[in-house]
């Protein structure tokens, strides 16, 4: 393992880091595969990835991932040698240092555009080809670049131009002298592929033009055989999102800046800095919470509508980004990288350090990051005027968490001493998770397997009192909370919403079941046919309960005499009455911790990667993507019921729990997300999924694996 990896070098600009050049190309290269615009690694990279696993060093795998680039430098240098005429490619900075184009990367399904993406608001070096090769210097005058939308013309076999939005940008490469000229029409016209090889004209001859989707302007040789000096070429314009690690320097910390200047500036005030499209930590927070913390079910989580919901709301952070700075894009977070060099050492990856997100488990009991860019990072206090969810101290957090501090928390543990998992997702999760062939089977996957863990890994749960019931609890740390959120929105959990700083003591401020219940509801048929908590704890309890199938059809505890079991299911439902303090990451208050943005990015190249698989080997990679989400792979939050709160009208009343998809989830359903595109447009679940497909001119985003 890299010495300066460790480290934390990784602070320093790109071009500084030759180590980190040899590590990216071991762990993007092989453990994750070489991918375009946001796709995480196929299926070859994970198979690649368990073989250096068992090779005898990193040493070797790395050798061998050089000789792969080498390989495919070589390819590249060829295609672009034989090609014969006039042409152009577009590079920047990151092109430059991985050797690779942003849309044609080996490993990877190819996008329409090529090679031919470049980036908003960002320096693009235009290039002159001849015969494939880049046209030598000499006589710069007679080379000139017409951009559309540009004020003025470029001169010189290179050109450094900005483009400042999003979409297709036409370019015209003409090199002056001789007859040549260029010839507008005809019929016979060179389709320049993909990779960048050529085909032949209709009418054998092989004029030079680069294009997109394979379609050219018409341009071709005159009749007296005169090569044509003049080439069209139409280039797509797209943020892309890149690994946090193989950003530069520079980038990494404009991201970061801006993003700490939407959790310290609120809407209103940003907004006239810069602009209707500024939103600042608090709106966001509060869209999750409307989403995700309802008491009528989760209208963001559980079911279909989980990845376009948050692609949507990412998108939203992205453009309050770019109104602060139009360079921005958000970057993702390979935590199966960390998984993969770390292990259980997880912490002390370097995305936790304190120029970047922070301590993953600060000390000390606020359990909040002291140090750094993001010490004291605020949680939104005195709120209940602003928003219909708070906690019972009225800060914008879940209503059942009674954590009082006002500040971003984090902690590593879960119910005492518990750890969720060891490390984050690995590849063989991803490796699971990408042999699904359907939409519905891998969304499943996409909330849990793959993404959740690192939700619950960095947010945690402490300060509650399972003295005496944690047995009943040992496997299911990950699942208690969410069993509580189940019993809460069943209504048998009540918060004290009355409890004021300085005034109320912190432990007499807890969520319960208040005693009204108790005299009402047996708890027993609380956990069972109310809320059906005990099919899960029968699930992870490793026989400590069971259910008697054979016999009286109930749960039962083993060793348990009938008193003591009446005596435990009331302690248990009180325990789940009562999940304590949690840390943002496990909560619907989530993206207040700043780590939320880059783990979402990371579920979205994924997906993407899926898709693009199947769109180019669809015998091989088939996927269904009929709108649905599998619900026999599910958790205890996944319960598919809709509480009818708003006909509760006493208040110790329970809802009626009804089996039925949460609004939000259907595939016509609208989400609360509008005018990306700037039209004022409102999109349902299947309209956003259509335009977030990869190959789709209006998303206006695109990622690349380096």
């Amino acid at each position: 393992m890299s010495k300066e990896w460790l480290d934390g070098g990784y602070e320093q600009p790109l071009e500084e880091r030759p180590s980190y050049a040899r590590a990216r190309k071991v762990v993007f290269g092989s453990v994750i595969a070489a991918t375009v615009l946001g796709c995480v690694a196929l299926r070859s990279g994970y198979t690649q990835a368990q073989s250096i696993a068992d090779s005898a060093s990193v040493a070797d795998a790395v050798a061998d991932a050089e000789t792969s680039a080498a390989e495919e430098t070589a390819r590249a240098t060829v295609v672009r040698a034989v090609t014969p005429g006039l042409g152009m490619r577009v590079s920047n900075e990151y092109i430059e240092s991985t050797g690779a184009p942003i849309g044609n990367q080996k490993g990877a399904a190819k996008l329409k555009w090529g090679e031919l993406i470049v980036e908003p608001h960002r320096d693009t070096t235009l290039i002159a080809l001849v015969d494939g090769a880049e046209a030598t210097s000499g006589e710069e005058s007679r080379w000139t670049w017409s951009v559309e939308g540009a004020e003025n013309d470029y001169t010189g076999s290179r050109a450094t131009h900005v483009f400042t939005r999003a979409g297709r940008h036409s370019v015209v490469l003409k090199l002056d002298g001789g007859d040549s000229r260029r010839l507008d029409g005809g019929d016979a016209t060179q389709q320049q592929s993909q990779d960048g090889s050529q085909d032949e004209n209709q009418d054998g001859s092989d004029t030079q033009v680069s294009t997109t989707e394979g379609k050219s302007t018409p341009i071709q040789s005159d009749d007296t055989g005169m090569t044509p000096l003049t080439v069209v070429t139409t280039v797509m314009a797209k943020w892309v999102r890149r690994e946090l690690r193989s950003l530069t320097h520079d980038d990494r910390e404009l991201f970061l800046d801006a993003l700490h200047t939407m959790y310290h500036v609120e809407t209103a005030e940003g907004r006239q800095s810069y602009g209707s499209k500024y939103v600042g930590i608090e709106y966001l927070v509060r869209k999750h919470l409307y989403g995700a913390a309802s008491a009528e079910c989760d209208h963001w989580h559980d079911d279909a509508g989980l990845m376009t919901h948050h692609m949507a709301f990412t998108l939203e952070l992205e453009q309050s980004l770019q109104a602060i700075n139009g360079r921005i894009s958000v970057p993702y977070w390979e935590y199966s990288l960390d998984a993969y060099i770390l292990g259980d050492n997880w912490q002390d990856s370097q995305i936790f350090n304190e120029s970047w997100f922070g301590a993953t488990s600060p000390g000390g009991k606020m359990k909040t990051v002291t140090e750094g860019r993001w010490a004291y990072t605020p949680v939104k206090s005195m709120a209940r005027s602003y928003s219909n969810i708070t906690n019972q101290w009225g800060l914008l957090r879940s209503p059942w968490n009674q954590n009082p501090v006002p500040y971003v928390t984090r902690h590593d543990k879960i119910l005492g001493d518990g750890n969720y998992q060891p490390t984050f997702p690995s590849c063989d999760n991803f490796n699971s998770a990408f042999d699904q062939t359907s939409l519905a089977d891998i969304n499943p996957y996409l909330n849990g397997l793959t993404h959740g863990p690192v939700h619950l890994m960095i947010g945690g749960e402490w300060h509650h009192n399972n003295t005496g019931i944690a047995r009943f609890f040992q496997n299911q740390e990950s699942n208690f909370l969410l069993m509580a959120k189940v019993v809460w929105r069943h209504g048998f959990t009540r918060c004290d919403d009355t409890c004021v700083e300085g005034e109320t003591d912190r432990d007499e401020c807890t969520c319960t079941v208040p005693s009204e219940y108790l005299d009402l509801y047996d708890p027993y048929d609380v956990l069972t046919e109310k809320t059906g908590m005990l099919h899960w704890m029968s699930e992870y309890s490793v026989g400590k309960i069971y259910y008697d199938a054979n016999n009286d059809q109930r749960y039962h505890i083993k060793g348990y005499s009938p008193d003591e079991e009446t005596a435990a299911w009331g302690q248990i439902l009180s325990t789940l009455a009562n999940p304590g303090w949690v840390g943002e990451m496990f909560t619907s208050a989530a993206p207040y911790d700043p780590t939320f943005w880059p783990i979402h990015t990371t579920a979205e190249r994924f997906l993407w990667t899926r898709l693009l698989a199947a769109s180019e080997s669809p015998e091989k990679w088939a996927f269904d993507t009929t709108w649905g989400y599998n619900h026999d792979i599910s958790t205890p939050s996944d319960y598919g019921e809709v509480c009818a709160w708003d006909k509760v009208t006493d208040k110790m009343g329970v809802p009626e729990c009804v089996k039925s998809t949460c609004p939000g989830h259907n595939e016509h359903d609208t989400i609360p997300f509008t005018d990306f595109l700037g039209n004022g447009e409102t999109y349902t679940n299947a309209e956003f999924f259509a335009l977030m497909q990869p190959d789709n001119d209006d998303c206006q985003i695109g990622r690349a694996h380096v």
